[in-house]
């Protein structure tokens, strides 16, 4: 399992260039970012500015995961700046936001620029709501382990049972879990068979670099040995 970090809680206090630095000299590990509007979650994150600066400047693989309706142009926007910029790893979107029919042509356009799409699904929203036509035509799907849209949330284990779910339908799927994941749960996301496990404000909430750097190497090490 990959451990992947989050810049929301950065971008929120105003330090994410530093902390994308600071993060680039941390080994194996990814970058997780969320775009979010407030016409889906209670504010507004990562203005396409910011996003040009994330892409410019993140050494890692970084997934970006939208949290935004009527996000078509929010993806197209990406996208086109995906033709001069380094292209995110994966691309995901809400599916509470928006009807099937239009999920499935988010799915199609994203794969179309060589990018790996899929869906996210939001924390109180079952799997069996969800076609499972489009979890199978999924990439990656993001699973959250919080309520979207707020940092320093406390993990729900119904996410576990929604990550065993989306495994059942599509068994090649890549599963990203976030929100509220720190040493006391991370053995247990693994064991749902999650790929990668999103940590925000458990890592950026640390007093130094130093400690960071340490954190992240004990939770590396903790989940390679089991």
């Amino acid at each position: 399992m990959e451990i992947s970090v989050s810049l929301d809680v950065a971008t929120l206090h105003g330090k994410l260039g530093p902390y994308i630095d600071e993060i680039n000299t941390i080994p194996d590990v990814s970058f997780h970012c969320d775009v979010m509007r407030e016409n889906f979650v209670q504010r507004h994150s990562t203005h396409l500015g910011e996003y040009e600066q994330v892409m410019k400047t993140t050494r890692h693989p970084t997934d970006v995961h939208f949290m935004a309706a009527e996000d078509v142009h929010l993806i197209r926007e990406v996208l086109y700046m995906s033709k001069r910029l380094p292209k995110p790893r994966s691309i995901t979107f809400h599916v509470e936001a928006i009807v099937t029919m239009v999920a499935s042509q988010h799915l199609a356009v994203i794969k179309a620029n060589g990018i790996r799409a899929g869906i996210a699904i939001d924390l109180g929203t079952p799997v069996e709501s969800i076609n499972p036509y489009v979890i199978k035509n999924c990439d990656v799907v993001t699973i959250m382990s919080v309520k979207a849209g707020a940092s320093g949330q406390v993990f729900n284990p119904i996410a576990i049972e929604k990550a065993r779910d989306v495994r059942r339908i599509n068994p090649h799927v890549r599963i990203i879990m976030d929100g509220g994941i720190n040493p006391s749960n991370i053995m247990a996301v693994r064991a749902a068979g999650v790929d990668v496990a999103v940590m925000g404000s458990f890592i950026y909430n640390m007093p130094s670099p130093a400690q960071r750097a340490q954190a992240v190497a004990k939770l590396l090490d903790m989940i390679r040995k089991r």
